[in-house]
């Protein structure tokens, strides 16, 4: 992972991870990730949270057994000084689950996202401030009482800046009150990570400037999918910013599968299929691309690309013009 530790929330009083504790215990061997649960910070090892990053689940479901949501998640954050926030992410899903393309999700503010038609929601937005916030899910059953994850990225876009969104956000929701899920909330100053994966705490951290790729597993966890991205963006500080997007939409449609089926039988060969950053099987793959740049100017509106699709076969189209300049 990309930049260097985390740190406070600015205005997220209601939770102050140590982070300097958790760099000292990492550089001693002792892998441990700080969580705020029941008003207090406190450390919980971080073995068990990497385990549940792993492939995709066996669930039951549709034909026996269910993929789940394989997505890709790409932010700069603060590293083109021009575009201090750049996203670049492929959301896969089954062909079958209805979704609407990018559209207007609210007016105030203005934020823009597909909508998921089965359960509401998205799966990344943006709003007219700058302010991005996407997920990516834990591949496992779904539980139906709970509430579902695409409200997560509309909350954390609900104000004019991540941190306070972030802050609002964890100080009101409950461990257990979505699906496991990991998701990044950014703007032009700050990152931060969020991981829904435990029932007992949710965790909250914010990042350094760097490059984060997040994809169905929690983030920093063993991935070659990842590996292949961060190889293919390379020096991404030394690129011309046109050159950033370039290399984004080329990663946005890689099909070069980063891992080999373990069997020879037919849910191994998905698994591995799936392990592409641009995904096409029988039953799931690539629904939709986006690029979003947010510009220096705190006053103007961020720039957005969107394809209907997988961007290797559907062009993708400006959406920059949705966004009013707020001069």
């Amino acid at each position: 992972m990309a930049g260097g530790g985390g740190r406070r929330a600015r205005g997220a009083g209601a939770w102050r991870p140590a982070f300097r504790a958790e760099q000292d215990a990492r550089s001693a061997g002792r892998d441990v990730r700080l969580v705020r649960e029941a008003g207090a910070a406190r450390r919980v090892s971080g073995a068990a949270e990497r385990a549940r990053g792993g492939r995709l689940s066996r669930a039951r479901g549709d034909g026996g057994r269910q993929t789940g949501d394989v997505c890709l998640l790409v932010v700069l954050s603060r590293i083109v000084p021009e575009w201090p926030l750049i996203v670049a992410a492929n959301r896969d899903e089954q062909y079958a689950r209805p979704a609407d393309p990018v559209m207007v999700l609210r007016e105030q503010p203005r934020t823009l996202g597909g909508r998921d038609r089965l359960a509401g929601g998205t799966w990344l937005a943006v709003n007219e401030h700058g302010v991005v916030a996407g997920l990516t899910n834990q591949p496992m059953q779904r539980l139906p009482t709970r509430r579902s994850r695409g409200a997560i990225p509309l909350k954390l876009t609900e104000g004019a800046d991540a941190g306070h969104a972030v802050a609002a956000f964890t100080s009101s929701a409950t461990p257990a009150e979505f699906n496991p899920c990991w998701a990044l909330a950014a703007d032009r100053s700050g990152l931060f990570y969020l991981d829904l994966t435990r029932a007992d705490a949710l965790v909250a951290i914010e990042l350094e400037p760097g490059v984060y790729i997040l994809e169905n597993r929690a983030l920093g966890a063993p991935s070659p999918k990842v590996d292949r991205v961060r190889a293919r963006l390379g020096d991404v500080a030394a690129r011309e910013p046109d050159d950033v997007l370039d290399a984004l939409c080329a990663v946005l449609t890689d099909h070069v599968i980063t891992a080999a089926p373990e069997g020879d039988d037919a849910w191994s060969q998905l698994v591995s299929r799936a392990s592409a950053c641009c995904v096409h099987t029988e039953v799931y793959g690539t629904r939709s691309s986006v690029l979003i740049r947010v510009p220096r100017a705190p006053d103007a509106p961020p720039q957005m690309w969107g394809s209907d699709g997988p961007s290797c076969t559907h062009p993708r189209r400006p959406l920059a013009t949705t966004f009013r300049n707020r001069r």
